[in-house]
């Protein structure tokens, strides 16, 4: 046994050394630096740049602020094309108050038009003026201090969108859509304060969500439903909002001849108002509305809390209606 041990030895020897001997397999030193494997948003849809106002936008694509832009006696972006993406890229399109004109105005044939990433403010009329325009995806923007109002739009979609400080309504939607069949409306953390004519009007036949929100201090209603035509039926679906501190009522939906509303409230906030915190007036002959509210609290109302006229199912739950002139229910 002992004999096999010097063996062992030189056979471990022979191949650490033969080892050490071997030649280089290579450098380890990188020729360069890495090159980029991913592609840049503009290689992977390429962007027209806008650089000067007014533009016009007549072919479907993908468009981008370069920089800061503003007109004083223009108009700023019409977009007149369908399926156009319109990034403002970070900048800012400024106007001028006592100039009419419209910051981006979406006109027919235009559809599915997205607008996001930048800052719109003053200008004569309104900020994005999009009637009778089908699918309108706006984000991330703040829309401020326009003499009109501040967003128009026929159906819309709007993420993180700030409509503040507006001569008019803060946003109306619904506008120039027809009395057919309701428009869907989907609001998520949207801002619509300080407005001289509301925060938010829904107008027609609208299916709307309004979730994580907030229409406070506007001159006139919080939120309003403006059915528009005889026979509708408009439901309004409002999540996790502030209504509160307006001149008018938080949120007002109004009697029209045979309307019937389908209304939920949670956890939200509809206090501290001039008017109600709460008008509906249902019409229907043969119909009854709905009227759910959940977690609600209506505190402190000048005219009163909680008014729901006409023929209309009402359930309130876990709520606090309290210290509202007149009534409070």
């Amino acid at each position: 046994m002992n004999a096999r041990i010097p063996r062992l030895l030189a056979i471990l020897l022979t191949a650490l050394y033969g080892s050490l001997d071997a030649p280089a397999q290579g450098s380890l030193t990188p020729s360069g630096p890495p090159e980029p494997t991913m592609r840049s948003l503009d290689q992977i849809e390429p962007r027209t740049p806008i650089t000067s106002l007014p533009f016009v936008i007549s072919r479907s694509g993908a468009y981008a602020l370069v920089g800061n832009l503003s007109s004083a006696v223009s108009a700023g972006i019409t977009i007149a094309a369908p399926d156009v993406s319109l990034d403002l890229n970070g900048f800012t399109l400024s106007g001028s108050p006592a100039h009419p004109g419209n910051a981006v105005s979406i006109v027919a044939p235009a559809k599915n038009v997205r607008i996001s990433n930048g800052t719109i403010a003053d200008w004569g009329s309104s900020g994005i003026h999009a009637h009778g325009i089908a699918g309108t995806a706006l984000s991330d923007l703040h829309v401020a201090r326009c003499a009109g109002s501040g967003i128009v739009a026929g159906s819309a979609t709007l993420r993180r969108v700030a409509s503040t400080d507006h001569g008019g309504t803060g946003i109306q939607v619904g506008n120039g859509m027809g009395f057919g069949k309701a428009v869907f409306q989907d609001f998520s953390f949207v801002n619509a304060t300080r407005n001289g004519g509301g925060g938010i009007t829904y107008v027609g036949p609208c299916d709307a969500s309004l979730a994580d929100s907030t229409a406070c201090d506007n001159t006139g209603t919080g939120v309003a439903m403006a059915p528009g035509a005889a026979g509708l039926s408009p439901r309004l679906r409002i999540t996790r909002c502030l209504l509160d501190d307006n001149t008018g009522d938080a949120l007002s939906l109004p009697g029209v001849t045979d309307a019937c509303y389908s209304l939920k409230v949670e956890h939200s906030s509809i206090s501290r108002n001039g008017g109600r915190g709460l008008a509906v007036v249902n019409t229907a002959a043969t119909k009854r509305g709905e009227v759910w509210l959940v977690t609600v609290t209506c505190d402190e109302n000048v005219v009163g809390g909680l008014s729901v006229a006409g023929a209309c199912d009402t359930t309130v739950m876990d709520s606090t209606v309290a210290r509202n002139g007149g009534h409070g229910v």
